[in-house]
């Protein structure tokens, strides 16, 4: 399927990026168990991990990057975030973007890295399936709560945040998004969802790819089909997340820990027909 949204290059990368060390899952669930039990032997806390990881699913390699904040034994599950990066960008900006609000909260961070190309997120937009599978992995290693799965995402990667929020409002709690719209102003992909998720939605006056005209339609949609919204105009603001991050992730924070699913987490398997067909 093919979707559309803008393509370029973010203003996110920082200088003293540290370097990734791409490791399997494998690998890094067998340090985290390591970890843990080399920590609980001593009565101590689990340090956090800031690691890179990669799942296989399909035949398929996808990686990701995560972080686990510092815990104690024995501690209570943690919420966990899903947070989707924009064309060009990667998953470790927005782990370094969100690790404020996640250390501080004890939240787990699992952000994808997508290339940089119409086709890869095409795939992304086909079968999100994988970045299920690597929660329920990270959920063998890590104390990890169902009920509290949060999905954030940045430009294409909000456009993203809406499509995969309204085909798994039954898996993920609430989502929130910034400088992006709903895909190609198909409004009607709301109706896919099964459960009213909750969204957080930010928008920068001086947006440089979405106006504040298209942003509120977005969200005049979704009030009128019965979401809780949370909508928020960036005074002065522009696409750059960045420049504004700490603000942005500590009111979405707190707009999304105030929801949790009901029941089981249930991720409905995707009729790309179906939304085929719904979307010309």
């Amino acid at each position: 399927m093919r979707w559309d949204r803008p393509l370029g290059r973010e203003e996110e990368k920082e200088a003293g990026v540290p370097v990734r060390i791409l490791v399997s899952f494998i690998q890094l669930a067998a340090l985290g168990t390591v970890l843990a039990a080399a920590t609980q032997a001593q009565g101590v806390s689990v340090p956090e991990v800031l690691k890179s990881g990669q799942i296989r699913v399909g035949g398929e390699a996808h990686s990701f990057d995560l972080f686990v904040p510092e815990r104690e034994e024995h501690a209570q599950p943690m919420p966990l975030l899903v947070a989707v990066h924009g064309a060009g960008g990667d998953g470790l900006s927005q782990i370094r973007a969100w690790l404020p609000v996640a250390r501080a909260n004890r939240c787990v961070l699992l952000a994808p890295n997508i290339d940089n190309s119409p086709e890869a997120w095409d795939r992304l937009y086909d079968h999100p399936e994988w970045i299920r599978d690597a929660i329920e992995a990270l959920s063998q290693s890590y104390p990890i709560d169902r009920h509290r799965l949060y999905l954030w995402g940045y430009s294409a990667g909000g456009m993203f945040a809406f499509y995969f929020g309204f085909v798994e409002s039954r898996y993920f709690a609430a989502a929130a998004v910034h400088g992006g719209v709903i895909e190609n102003f198909k409004y009607q992909m709301a109706d896919f969802a099964v459960r009213k998720i909750p969204f957080a939605y930010y928008i920068g006056t001086r947006d440089q790819w979405w106006s504040t005209k298209q942003a509120r339609a977005s969200r005049d949609a979704l009030l009128a089909r019965g979401f809780d919204v949370h909508y928020v105009e960036l005074k002065g603001g522009d696409h750059n997340f960045f420049a504004r991050s700490g603000e942005i992730t500590t009111d979405a924070w707190a707009f999304l820990e105030q929801h949790s699913l009901e029941g089981e987490p249930s991720f409905d398997a995707l009729d790309l027909g179906k939304i085929k067909k719904a979307l010309r």
